[in-house]
């Protein structure tokens, strides 16, 4: 197991920094807020509510992580670009991928 026997309560407004050593699975814990990661016991609760029963969408809609790594999902460029905004317009796209300085290995 990566995690196990894990029981952290966070209330709301309160704020949170997790440290630990390399490899301590940090990023595992905060993943499965989101649903990056399913728990394979147990549950993640928000608000009193397993993240199973919030419809993905609206999950990742209203839950904002920052890893120290970043990763990309499944899926092209243009999928990974716009999973934080599924409405992005292909010119939005082009936009972000200039300002992140991510066009030029892009093309």
């Amino acid at each position: 197991y990566a995690l196990k026997d894990i029981d952290l309560r966070i209330k709301s407004g309160e704020t949170l920094g997790i440290i630990g050593e390399t490899g301590s699975s940090k990023s595992t814990l905060i993943s499965m807020i989101p649903r990056l990661y399913d728990v394979t016991g147990g549950a993640v609760r928000v608000g009193g509510h397993n993240v199973r029963s919030y419809d993905l969408k609206t999950l990742r809609d209203n839950v904002a992580v920052v890893l120290q790594k970043n990763v990309l999902f499944t899926g092209t460029i243009k999928d990974n670009l716009k999973w934080g905004n599924e409405k992005a317009s292909d010119e939005e796209i082009v936009w972000a991928a200039k300002i992140a300085q991510a066009d030029g290995f892009i093309r």
